[in-house]
């Protein structure tokens, strides 16, 4: 039971990679990347801090390597996701 459970986690957070990267250059603003910000949060209530972190950063990276986005934009939606992730 408990790798079927790890097996559909990896599969939710390579959906919700694939859906962050597909959507953020289409609904973007510029400067800004709100649909990836959602996914991040989507991903932190869903799986918890360290997978919204991991899905934050290999969103950001894929950009980075895709469609040319500043290293800068990847801290905040990294530090976001994993911060949003923790409950209080």
């Amino acid at each position: 039971m408990k790798r079927n459970e790890t097996v559909l986690r990896m599969i939710v957070l390579a959906f919700l990679i694939a859906l962050g990267v597909v959507i953020s250059p289409i609904l973007r603003v510029e400067g800004m990347c709100p649909m990836a910000h959602f996914i991040n949060i989507t991903c932190a209530v869903l799986m918890g801090p360290m997978d919204a972190f991991l899905c934050a950063l290999l969103i950001g990276v894929i950009r980075m390597m895709f469609l040319g986005i500043p290293p800068l934009a990847l801290t905040g939606a990294v530090f976001g996701a994993a911060l949003s992730g923790i409950p209080f």
